[in-house]
């Protein structure tokens, strides 16, 4: 019941979540496209990308699931830490 109810609401999550990854690539390959049609020079290209990438990864929503991300990975850490502790301590019995 519970796993149905998830993927019920995942799914739609998860295909908003790839059709913006779509739409992102498309756009990064037109301005692409434009800029080097333009003259710019690959250097001065990639460093508008990478410029654009930092400043994106530094807004609120992004910031909150990165952290959000970290704590879930310190949370799983912990849990494997004490299961393989617990394993340890019976091997050795």
């Amino acid at each position: 019941m519970a796993g149905g109810l998830g993927s019920v609401l995942l799914v739609p999550l998860a295909a908003q979540a790839m059709i913006g990854l779509v739409l992102w690539l498309f756009d990064a390959s037109v301005s692409t496209a434009l800029s080097m049609s333009g003259g710019a020079s690959p250097w001065g290209v990639l460093g508008t990308i990478g410029r654009a990438a930092a400043s994106s990864m530094l807004t609120g929503p992004v910031s909150t699931a990165i952290a959000a991300l970290v704590l879930i990975a310190a949370i799983a850490l912990y849990g494997l830490q004490r299961l393989l502790g617990s394993e340890r301590g019976s091997k050795e019995l």
